[in-house]
């Protein structure tokens, strides 16, 4: 491996403790709840289910940092689900989150996608 190599793997693993420690920070910050509740709004959130999305383009990211770690495969791969998990299961400890199974099936599925990602892609060796 040459040496802008090095580099950009030991940046990418200080971004992803920061990231991590920012993307804690958000999953368990108080969500302010909208005032109208009209039946347009009902649907759109219904349909469009912005929270799935959050958690998995999230997690993506983050399990895309992670494979810049020196870890190997299957290591790597359950360190990045079990933080996943982690990250909603924290939200059990605030009256402000609420834990869901959809957002841990968003966390989960995001993070293994972009942990296979990287490996495939950005910092394969090769």
């Amino acid at each position: 491996m040459n040496r802008n190599t090095d580099k950009s793997r030991t940046i990418a693993i200080y971004l992803s403790f920061v990231y991590y420690v920012v993307l804690s920070i958000l999953q368990l910050a108080p969500i302010p709840q909208p005032t109208d509740s009209t039946i347009s709004t009902s649907v759109i959130h219904t349909l469009l289910d912005y929270d799935f999305y959050s958690h998995f383009f999230a997690l993506l990211i983050g399990g895309m940092l992670l494979a810049s770690w020196r870890i190997k495969g299957s290591s790597l791969l359950t360190i990045a689900i079990l933080l996943a998990i982690l990250l909603e299961v924290l939200q059990l400890t605030t009256n402000a989150r609420e834990f869901e199974l959809t957002d841990l099936f968003a966390n989960v599925i995001g993070t293994f996608i972009g942990v296979w990602l990287a490996f495939n892609s950005i910092f394969k060796d090769k």
